[in-house]
């Protein structure tokens, strides 16, 4: 954390330089209703928006929003994709050799070793290696005329290529014992951008921020209005307007994230499947969970832990939550809202 922190400094130092950058070839800032202001641009394999809520600063909201999504640009393309061959993920994923340390950047140890500590203490259900199982899959890409599930032979075979145990890290090093594995920070890595978002809004100091990134979000400080921070609910059967509820916070920071099985599923004769993957059975989820939302001190946790929490149900989480500090709300398939106690004041029924 000291070092995503130190990094977000260093951003905010250099943003003077951006916002010239930002004059010439940034994206529109949008004037909304009490004196907010909204960037929006597709980062970190989603849309990403920054709102920036300032009684008479309103040139603060470009140089805020550049800087934030510079970062998360930056992030993407040199440290935490898979996908991006510029990245340090993708050079190690590509390039390590079984239990021999690789050396990558601060950044990337930060977010691996985070991500990790909730492996372990998850007992994998997140599990940062669980890519070989998703792709075997193929249900984030699919469509419904060429999917069908894999037999047991092709899970068992992508299986044998999973297991956050297999990953140690060191000192500005990581080493994986086996061949063929792959770390995936996707489920983790859009609440790491929202901790090194929140470093650079300490430094930049803007009444309140709101940094939204799909299905993790960052509420910052306090709306100059006095108005609260309110919280969607979504209904998991209805649309992405439709609303069971909402949460009140007075300030941030907030940290929010929600898993669920309605973003990415497919069906396959009669059945439906979606993207969120169980190690132990080597399918995705099932059960009566049709959402998680977690509360957490940390973007990186709230992420990892809605991820976590749906793959282990509201009964087995509990503990878990207990011990990092966070809330969560829980919603099934029937409509029923469960959560803990921290948040039952909070929430306001539709």
């Amino acid at each position: 954390m000291r070092r995503k922190l130190a990094a977000a400094v260093c951003m905010a130092a250099v943003c003077i330089l951006l916002i010239a950058l930002y004059r010439r070839f940034g994206r529109d800032v949008q004037e909304l209703p009490e004196h907010a202001f909204t960037a929006r641009v597709f980062v970190l394999d989603t849309s990403v928006s920054v709102t920036v809520y300032d009684d008479d600063r309103g040139n603060l909201a470009g140089e805020v929003s550049e800087c934030v999504l510079n970062a998360f640009r930056e992030l993407e393309k040199d440290v935490i994709s898979r996908y991006e061959p510029s990245s340090e993920l993708a050079a190690l994923n590509s390039g390590y050799k079984p239990k021999e340390a690789y050396p990558v950047s601060a950044t990337l140890s930060d977010a691996i070793s985070e991500t990790l500590d909730v492996c372990r203490m998850t007992q994998g259900a997140l599990d940062f290696t669980i890519a070989p199982l998703a792709d075997c899959w193929g249900i984030e890409d699919a469509t419904s005329a060429d999917f069908a599930p894999p037999a047991r032979e092709e899970i068992d075979a992508a299986l044998s290529h999973v297991g956050y145990e297999h990953v140690k890290t060191g000192d500005g090093t990581i080493t994986i014992d086996r061949p063929d594995m792959t770390i995936d920070l996707s489920a983790s890595g859009k609440g790491y951008a929202l901790d090194i978002a929140k470093g650079i809004l300490d430094e930049m100091k803007p009444s309140a921020c709101v940094v939204d990134c799909g299905s993790s979000t960052l509420f910052y400080g306090r709306k100059p209005d006095g108005s609260a921070f309110k919280i969607g609910l979504r209904n998991p059967e209805g649309g992405r307007e439709d609303m069971l509820g909402y949460f009140t916070f007075a300030e941030g920071p907030v940290f929010c994230s929600t898993s669920g099985d309605y973003e990415k599923r497919i069906t396959f004769e009669g059945k439906t499947y979606h993207h969120i993957m169980d190690r132990s059975t080597g399918a995705p989820v099932s059960g009566d969970l049709a959402s998680v939302t977690v509360f957490a001190p940390t973007g990186i946790l709230s992420d990892a832990l809605s991820t976590a929490c749906f793959v282990l149900g509201r009964e087995k989480s509990m503990d878990i939550l207990a011990a990092y500090g966070c809330e969560a709300c829980f919603v099934e398939h029937d409509g029923t809202i469960s959560m803990t106690d921290g948040l039952k004041d909070r929430f306001t029924k539709e």
